[in-house]
């Protein structure tokens, strides 16, 4: 089962952005585009599972919690954002500047207290619907 789907994506970025970043051709290809996204969740699906691999849960997650969906469809994002080269600029600061990485920070936070154990999920296998513990 897949982590995140397009829709997760979408609703952490917008699909606007989401469809300009896939875009890597400025074509409006939607095959292209579909596929691109389709890479960007494969990978970042096997990112946060190479993360989290050796914790204190068992990997692949059969059913992801939701922080995991909303992580991946994080990581997927950025890594369609930098494929299209990071070239903001910060006015303020007088250089350029990466708009994700909070989210990127944020995304990485979330896996660091899973591993760490300060975030926690009830999984059993009867169980779909995951609450959440913070310590």
């Amino acid at each position: 089962m897949a982590y995140a789907d397009r829709d997760d994506v979408d609703d952490v970025f917008g699909s606007d952005n989401v469809d300009t970043w896939a875009d890597l051709d400025n074509d409006q290809d939607a095959g292209k585009i579909t596929a691109r996204i389709t890479r960007a969740l494969t990978w970042a699906e096997a990112y946060v599972d190479g993360r989290l691999l050796g914790g204190p849960y068992g990997i692949p997650f059969s059913s992801a919690p939701t922080v995991i969906t909303d992580a991946t469809a994080t990581f997927a994002g950025v890594w369609l954002y930098e494929g299209r080269g990071v070239d903001d600029y910060d006015a303020s600061k007088g250089k350029q500047s990466h708009n994700l990485q909070w989210h990127r920070k944020r995304a990485e936070d979330v896996l660091d207290k899973v591993l760490d154990g300060r975030l926690a999920f009830a999984i059993s296998p009867e169980v779909e619907d995951f609450p959440v513990v913070v310590k």
